[in-house]
């Protein structure tokens, strides 16, 4: 074929540099397949993992700064930031209560919780303007919710799935994992949610 003509004509050299340049042209014409990485065959990785975020809540913590006995400070929260203002999630209060609602800077949100049960996605709990209110469904597919206004029924990327509202997309609002002794650190004038209240 005419390009193996170029490598043809290469292998007729015999210095080192041409040899060199034969096999840097045979990488081109003929390219090695890119190694990809296989998971590891034991499962080392899940034991290492399971409950990592309780052993790691039991190691002590040292901050330069003052603390707050609002939550223990390795409490899993999720952080929201609407504006200049901030609001600490506990994890295990949005767990239990979502669909949450709540407002932020003024802004009405809704916490939901995935399929899996784990999972907690945000969005702003209103569409044009228009306030809604989401319930938990006992009949619907994993991490669906439903807004009490139209009846449509919303999956957990906060797209209504059915109903009225088909098709109709609610505005994320980003959340932020973390310790609350970080977040408290990094956001000093956080109020944080605590069954309804905020302290």
């Amino acid at each position: 074929s005419t390009g193996s003509a170029p490598l043809a004509s290469m292998c007729t050299a015999s210095s080192p540099s041409a040899l060199r340049s034969v096999a840097f042209a045979a990488q081109l014409y003929h390219p090695l397949p890119i190694p990809v990485l296989a998971p590891a065959a034991d499962t080392a990785w899940k034991r290492f993992t399971l409950g990592w975020e309780a052993s790691t809540a039991n190691y002590p913590v040292q901050i330069h700064g003052p603390t707050d006995s609002i939550l223990p400070p390795r409490e899993l929260i999720l952080g929201v930031e609407v504006g200049e203002r901030a609001k600490a999630y506990p994890a295990d209060r949005v767990l239990a209560q979502a669909p949450l609602h709540d407002r932020v800077g003024g802004t009405p949100i809704v916490l939901v919780v995935g399929g899996d049960g784990q999972s907690i996605r945000g969005f702003e709990a209103r569409l044009q303007g228009s306030e809604l209110e989401f319930v938990r469904l006992t009949d619907g597919a994993p991490g669906e919710f439903a807004d009490v206004g139209s009846g449509s029924r919303w999956n957990f990327r906060g797209v209504a799935v059915s109903g009225p509202m088909a098709g109709r997309t609610l505005t994320p609002v980003y959340l932020l994992k973390d310790y609350w002794f970080d977040w408290k650190m990094y956001h000093p004038t956080t109020t944080v949610y605590l069954l309804g209240s905020t302290r």
